[in-house]
């Protein structure tokens, strides 16, 4: 098993924001596979969800349980795997996929990797677990033929989502930043960052640079397009913000209530 050399893997509440935007349900029951799904389980517990956590695709037993959400957190993925956990979900039950790219801005930009500390280990043909954007949406679309899906961008990362934007809500290199980074303590400072964002922003390919890909697959994906967290407030002022179509906005204070605006 890696050891988890960055504390913010296990401490910072940041790792709650890839969660926190979607709609759960209630007394919902997950299924969350993957070494850094440990603090998610936190966050669900603290939401009165059920959960059934395993360290690895090898420590997960089938069983005949159904499942209302099934989460998997940078594993090997493959046809097999989706379809075998496509079929462990409820009739209007949701598969999420997390994946790392290999060739994301940090690896790029020289941060050392979040879970084991080595600078540009994403690259190495070891890492199984990483999986570009132009193989994750044809396995997606040789997997997922019948269901609905939408593919999400959160940034800087999936463990520490600020922002997540979507294949209808672009990032532009302004829109990426370093003032908030924790993705690592430790980089190798090659060049600057914003000019990468700005290069691969003109030559068209800033999407498949991003650091980290989300799917949702169901009958039910939300439909939200984009989504913000303000969390650089004092915690009580703390805002998340989420469109729909460009138009339709809702504004939470993470803390307390939702209201629309």
């Amino acid at each position: 098993m890696i050891v988890l050399y960055n504390t913010l893997l296990t401490k910072s509440d940041k790792r709650y924001n890839i969660l926190r935007w979607i709609n759960i349900k209630s007394g919902s029951l997950w299924l969350l596979i993957g070494d850094k799904c440990s603090k998610l389980v936190e966050y669900l517990k603290s939401i009165n969800a059920q959960t059934d956590f395993y360290l690895s695709l090898e420590d997960w037993e089938k069983n005949d349980r159904k499942y209302d959400y099934i989460l998997l957190y940078d594993l090997p993925y493959t046809k097999e795997v989706i379809s075998v956990f496509l079929n462990c979900l409820n009739s209007n039950g949701q598969l999420i996929i997390l994946a790392e790219n290999p060739l994301g801005t940090n690896t790029l930009g020289g941060y050392a990797d979040t879970q084991t500390g080595i600078f540009f280990d994403s690259i190495r043909k070891e890492k199984r677990n990483c999986i570009s954007l132009r193989n994750l949406k044809k396995l997606i679309d040789n997997s997922c033929s019948n269901m609905p899906y939408k593919f999400y961008y959160p940034y800087p990362t999936n463990d520490f989502a600020e922002m997540i934007f979507s294949d209808s809500f672009f990032p532009k290199a302004s829109d990426l930043h370093n003032s908030s980074y924790p993705v690592s303590d430790k980089r190798i400072n090659l060049f600057n960052m914003q000019e990468l964002y700005e290069r691969a922003d003109d030559a068209g390919i800033l999407l498949e640079l991003m650091n980290s890909f989300m799917v949702i697959i169901g009958k039910d994906v939300t439909p939200w397009d984009f989504v913000k967290y303000s969390t650089e407030r004092e915690e009580k002022y703390q805002i998340l913000t989420k469109i729909q179509n460009g138009c339709v906005v809702l504004k939470k204070v993470l803390q307390t209530t939702e209201r629309n605006i």
